[in-house]
């Protein structure tokens, strides 16, 4: 069974963000990356493709693995904070 972090972290941006607007800077690096690797593949070989396929799957797996841990040290500090907050809110609510 999947873990609940494991699926905040994993569900679609519908469902834990705001979609990005056409005009976004994040959709245009998108497009940009995406064009720039099309010229990589054209024009190669079958050896050289499968090379820069590996590479890039390779790139995305470190990536989701950075973006993930980012995501539960983020939670997690968040819980600490409230628990501080919680544990500590008579301090906070006197003057």
């Amino acid at each position: 069974m999947e873990s609940i972090l494991d699926w905040l972290c994993d569900a679609p941006i519908a469902y834990n963000a705001r979609p990005h607007t056409p005009d976004s800077p994040a959709l245009e690096n998108v497009k940009a990356r995406t064009a720039l690797m099309d010229q990589l593949r054209s024009g190669r070989t079958p050896e050289q493709t499968a090379l820069l396929d590996a590479y890039d799957d390779l790139a995305d797996d470190a990536e989701e693995d950075f973006s993930y841990r980012k995501f539960v040290y983020g939670f997690h500090l968040g819980a600490a904070l409230a628990l501080e907050i919680v544990q500590g809110r008579e301090k906070l609510l006197q003057p």
